[in-house]
């Protein structure tokens, strides 16, 4: 590989991908739900972002001890998770209350998601015939907080050599895990992420995504990584391709950080738009969670029964996930900018 440094280091150099994740995850979600259009969607396809998301976390890891890690993680993840988290119960028990008009219905709905919230569900799951439902696309924050917490145990406990084979058993083992259908606060799928998480601080460690890369890597690992999406994609017809995907599956993430750190040279309105939504992806998954659990989008599903009307439910999402990410953005401005009444000053 050459030395020649060709990306800047700096913190926004992942938001175009980031960006560009947060508009396929309302796009896949609204597809999902139209079922009377009869799109079949590979939720797989979503994941190969997603993993790429935990790349670019451990990208910016640096080793604390547990105690700091969990007070820093605590504030910037689950702090937003309990306060989206009342939003999304109060949104959902008005939202019902006027689609259904039954304050006992409300009620009754709302506390299977206020139960599936506080547990932190990735998954619905059946308690003696009652659905208690997940937590929507917000176990992706239960997920990177669990990740945080398992990365530095291993870096204050394990020897450097022994890291990365840490890391891979402790995906290892999650991949077990997953036949177990209660999974509080996304526990397992943040024990998943481990190998891809270390990868990412691997990769700032080596100056991988800084340095230029020999054309014989970019068109092997642009291989591995088409490769990767058409076995996802076909796996569901051939499980023996599964087993092709396990060597695959650690290598495409951070190929596709890669790619769109290249795209980095492209700007202009539209991408510059991506990018800002990348900057506040975690108020963005925030918000689409709160809509996503809160407004019984299948009603309205329901009713549409052509590819505009998909289109038109999509643009609203988007456009009211970019309104509640404003309305937060400047709400927290105001609070910074109030000043602080000081104590009086008591000499001695």
């Amino acid at each position: 590989m050459k030395a020649e440094t060709k990306i800047k280091n700096t913190a926004g150099m992942f938001d175009l991908l980031k960006g560009l994740t947060m508009i396929t995850i309302v796009v896949v979600h609204t597809l999902q739900q139209v079922e009377t259009m009869g799109y079949k969607i590979d939720v797989g396809m979503l994941g190969i972002l997603n993993v790429a998301l935990f790349v670019i976390s451990g990208y910016g890891f640096r080793a604390k001890n547990l105690k700091k890690t969990f007070a820093q993680q605590f504030q910037l993840l689950v702090a937003p998770y309990i306060i989206t988290s009342i939003l999304t119960c109060l949104m959902h028990l008005i939202c019902h209350f006027v689609v259904f008009g039954s304050i006992r219905l409300a009620i009754k709905e709302t506390i299977k998601v206020f139960a599936g919230l506080l547990l932190g569900l990735s998954d619905t799951v059946q308690v003696r015939g009652i659905n208690i439902f997940s937590c929507g696309p917000m176990w992706y924050i239960w997920a990177l907080f669990w990740v945080w917490i398992i990365i530095t145990l291993i870096f204050n406990y394990v020897p450097e050599k022994w890291r990365s084979v840490v890391a891979l058993a402790v995906s290892v083992i999650s991949i077990a895990l997953f036949n177990i259908t209660f999974n509080p606060w996304s526990i397992y799928r943040g024990m998943f992420f481990s190998v891809f998480f270390y990868s990412g601080y691997y990769c700032k460690k080596k100056k991988l995504f800084t340095t230029r890369w020999d054309t014989k890597y970019n068109l092997l690992l642009c291989a591995s990584l088409v490769a990767a999406v058409l076995v996802s994609y076909f796996a569901g017809y051939y499980h023996i391709l599964q087993f092709i995907l396990v060597p695959l599956i650690i290598i495409y993430p951070v190929v596709l950080v890669k790619i769109f750190l290249a795209l980095n040279v492209f700007s202009g309105p539209v991408t510059n738009k991506i990018r800002t939504i990348g900057r506040y992806s975690l108020y963005f998954l925030c918000a689409h969670s709160l809509e996503y659990i809160a407004i019984p989008w299948y009603c309205i599903a329901e009713r549409i029964h052509s590819h505009v009307g998909v289109a038109i439910v999509c643009v609203v999402r988007l456009v009211l996930d970019l309104a509640i990410c404003v309305f937060v953005k400047e709400f927290i401005g105001l609070l910074h900018r109030i000043p602080l009444k000081k104590g009086p000053v008591v000499e001695r």
